[in-house]
């Protein structure tokens, strides 16, 4: 993937989609890369990101919401049943 971004920098050429269709084909080595690249990626957001920022925002709302805690627990609660 990299390469094919380098190359189509270095060499100032047209983005070709057959081109690209080609050179990701070429090896199954690169195609696996780009799979497992991309499904890491969206495993890190799912199970990382939106839970750690949730969780952040939660205890915002908590600090300044003291009043309201119940809401919040079930409000946080609810957030990770859905996610």
């Amino acid at each position: 993937m990299f390469k094919f971004v380098r190359d189509f920098f270095e060499n100032k050429q047209s983005f070709n989609i057959k081109t690209f269709a080609i050179w990701l084909n070429s090896s199954i080595k690169n195609r696996a890369i780009f799979v497992y690249s991309m499904a890491t990626f969206s495993i890190l957001v799912r199970y990382v990101y939106i839970p750690f920022t949730t969780i952040i925002g939660y205890l915002i709302l908590l600090r300044f919401t003291r009043h309201f805690f119940p809401t919040v627990v079930l409000q946080f609660a609810y957030s990770f049943l859905v996610f």
